[in-house]
Order: structure tokens, then sequence, then C-alpha cells
């Protein structure tokens, strides 16, 4: 952290103060052994003139960014544990997963929440591993839902007052299906307003042989379950 910090400091000295720095190659720096990759300084002190006209952030809201751009969406890894095995991502054997004590906790995570909430961010998804196998996700979806109606346009945040998918106020999950068929309704009268499914294949021998398990029905019975739960709720659903 204190490297990271450091380099985050010089970068910013040398962005606001070129001249108080030794270009590389330039004549005022001590490097006495010659590149094997010529370094044009013309083109490296144009750059940095450049890159110090650049406007900073907004300095009361800290998602916007120097193109003036605000950063709305955040996401939020839940776990490290999966049910699948899928090729391109685990091995078969699973991985050293961290301690419980090492995870946020309900109570870390809303408070995370809130905190972006206020500077802006209206749209929030739960990812993994598999956010599913998380057994308090109900819970935590309703605490976020209520923290996106609660928000506030403190901090250059923008009011929401209810976590709409018209509105922008967003609560999603990602998730590879396998379980979702059981909470899909609890979740989306919790507050959930949408779902991605990770779905490689509609072939069940190359279901199995990409997640290294069965499940393909489930998976197919879940995003039926899912459009009737969002329907039943929202009265629309949209699929893309």
């Amino acid at each position: 952290a204190a490297a990271a910090a450091a380099a985050s400091n010089s970068d910013y000295s040398i962005r606001n103060n070129p001249s108080s720095q030794s270009l590389p190659n330039s004549p005022s720096s001590n490097q006495k052994t010659p590149s094997p990759y010529p370094v044009d300084n013309t083109m490296v002190q144009q750059h940095y003139n450049t890159t110090n006209t650049l406007p900073l952030p907004n300095n009361n809201n800290v998602l916007t960014d120097t193109h003036n751009r605000h950063h709305n969406y955040l996401r939020i890894s839940l776990s490290e544990r999966c049910n699948l095995r899928c090729q391109y991502c685990m091995p078969p054997e699973g991985i050293p997963l961290s301690p419980p004590s090492h995870l946020l906790t309900n109570e870390e995570i809303l408070r995370l929440v809130r905190v972006f909430v206020k500077n802006g961010v209206n749209k929030v998804r739960l990812t993994g591993g598999e956010p599913l196998l998380r057994k308090d996700l109900v819970e935590l979806v309703g605490g976020i839902s209520r923290t996106l109606r609660e928000g506030s346009s403190g901090g250059g945040g923008t009011a929401i007052s209810i976590p709409d998918p018209e509105e922008g106020g967003l609560v999603g999950i990602t998730t590879n299906g396998i379980s979702l068929s059981r909470n899909v309704r609890d979740l989306v009268q919790a507050g959930l307003t949408g779902v991605n499914i990770s779905l490689d294949t509609l072939r069940d021998d190359r279901f199995v042989e990409i997640t290294r398990r069965k499940g393909l029905e489930r998976v197919l019975r879940s995003i039926r379950d899912s459009i009737d739960a969002f329907r039943d709720v929202y009265g629309d659903v949209r699929l893309g």
C-alpha cells in the first residue's frame, strides 16, 4: 500500500509540475547507461505538458474523473465460492478460500454502498464467485434497495426515489443460475431489479464439458422462473 501511495504521489507531481522532473535520456538525467530503446524527449515533454493541462476531478465528487465523466456503477464481489468448475475459470479441485472472517459482512457492505450512493452511484451489482451461495443474500439485496431509495444528492450525488430500472436505480446480480429458482421470487420482492445469468451453451453435453457439472436444465428453469418473478413485480421484462 505504501508503495502504491508513493507511486500515486510521484505521478501527481509529474503531471502537475513536469519541469521539476528529469525526463528519460535528457541532459539533466543521472542516467549513465544509454537506453537500448531511445526516447524522443520532445514527445515525452509534449505528453507531460498535455497531461498537465487536463482538469483535475471535481473535489466535491471523487467519482468524477478528469474528463468529467461520472461513475455511477458499483460492483461488489460477495464470495470466492462457486458451485461450478468452469474450465476457463477454476481448476477441478477448486481454489483455496479466504476464511469467513476476511469477507465483508452485510453491515460493512451496506456502509460502503451508502458512501458510494452519497457520491452519485445508483447501480449496484453483486457478483462472486457465485453470489447465491451467500445465505443472507436476500437480506443484503433488501438493504441495498433501501439504501438506493433513501439516496440523497449529498456530495454531488443524484437523488433516487425508488430502485426502478427506468429511473436508473438498479440492484442486480450476476449468477450461473444453478440455484436461482429457489430464491428469485424472494430476491425480486426484496428489491432486485435485474439478473445476468451466465450460460455458455444450450447443449447438455457441452455444458457438462465446460462446467464439469450437470445442471443445464436447472439454469434454463431459472431463466423461466426469473421472467415470471420480474413480470409479477414490475409488469414488464426486458431480455438481452
